[in-house]
C-alpha cells in the first residue's frame, strides 16, 4: 500500500520522492505503472494506471504551447530534437532506438514523469508531464516511420485534478 508522507518540504509516496510538486498537489513518479496523485488540503490520495492517465489527459482542458524553434539531428546515440518554445521553454529529447528509450529535459533538468515509447506497429508515442514556474505541462511526441512530432500543453491543473476525481467516483460507484 502507498502512503504519501512529507519531508523537508518535499513529498514521498513510499520513499519515492514526487515528480511534480504544485502547491498542495503532488504527483509520484510512474511506481509499477501506477502513478499516484496526492492532494494536500484534502487529504486525498489517488492513483490512477498509465492508461487511466491518458484518457484523463485527453478530456482535461489545456493549451498548446508554440513552439518557435527546433532543431533534429542525428547522432551516434541517436536522435537528438531541441526545440524551444514561448515562454522560455525549452525542452531536449534523446531517441536511443538501440535501448527503445527517449529521455527528455527541460531547460537542463531531466523529466522525472514520462512513460513510452509505446508503439502499435511504426506508430510511437513519448508521454511527460513537468511542473514549469508552478504550471504543469504535457509534453507528446508522436514517432511514424517518416516523422517527429512533438506537442507541448500547459494544462489546466484545476481542471486535471478534478478530471482524476470524477474518474475516481465513476470507477468507485461504477457510474457511467
Amino acid at each position: 500500500m502507498i502512503k504519501f508522507a512529507k519531508r523537508d518540504n518535499k513529498g514521498f509516496f513510499n520513499d519515492v520522492e514526487s515528480a511534480i510538486d504544485i502547491g498542495r498537489i503532488h504527483i509520484s513518479p510512474f511506481i509499477a505503472d501506477e502513478l499516484y496523485i496526492y492532494i494536500e488540503d484534502k487529504d486525498l490520495l489517488m492513483n490512477i494506471s498509465y492508461f487511466d492517465l491518458i484518457e484523463i489527459l485527453n478530456s482535461t482542458r489545456m493549451y498548446k504551447v508554440d513552439m518557435i524553434k527546433r532543431n533534429t539531428r542525428y547522432d551516434k546515440i541517436g536522435i537528438i530534437i531541441n526545440q524551444d518554445y514561448l515562454g522560455g521553454i525549452n525542452v531536449c529529447t534523446i531517441i536511443d532506438w538501440g535501448t527503445q528509450k527517449i529521455v527528455s529535459s527541460v531547460n537542463n533538468e531531466k523529466i522525472r514523469l514520462d512513460h513510452g515509447p509505446d508503439c502499435e506497429y511504426n506508430d510511437c508515442v513519448y508521454i511527460a508531464l513537468f511542473n514549469f514556474f508552478n504550471e504543469l505541462y504535457y509534453l507528446k511526441i508522436r514517432i511514424t516511420e517518416t516523422d517527429i512530432q512533438p506537442s507541448l500543453f500547459k494544462v489546466d491543473l484545476l481542471n486535471f485534478v478534478n478530471e482524476i476525481v470524477f474518474y475516481e467516483l465513476r470507477q468507485k460507484f461504477k457510474l457511467i
